[in-house]
């Protein structure tokens, strides 16, 4: 079992796309969380926007509560219900 899943976005380690990644990470993320009634574009939508908190976050929380403070209402699911999904994704 893994621990630990590291993303090298900025491709510092190994050459990397976002284009490619965000193409294919965000359906596979839609797929996962479609049982739970999710709709796709409201998801993408709320990802970016919520990591957007995270860039605009001065500091005052982690980045993890930046997002979910935005993430949970704008999707209107539970952090305890969307966290362990799209954690196991």
């Amino acid at each position: 079992m893994y621990r630990y899943v590291i993303f090298d976005l900025d491709g510092t380690l190994i050459p990397f796309s976002e284009k490619e990644f965000v193409n294919f990470y965000f359906p596979g993320m839609a797929k996962k969380l479609s049982p739970m009634g999710v709709d796709p574009e409201k998801l993408i939508k709320g990802i970016w926007a919520g990591t957007g908190m995270m860039q605009k976050n001065d500091g005052s929380k982690t980045n993890s509560q930046a997002f979910w403070d935005f993430f949970e209402p704008f999707m209107d699911l539970k952090r305890t219900e969307l966290e362990p999904v799209m954690g196991d994704f």
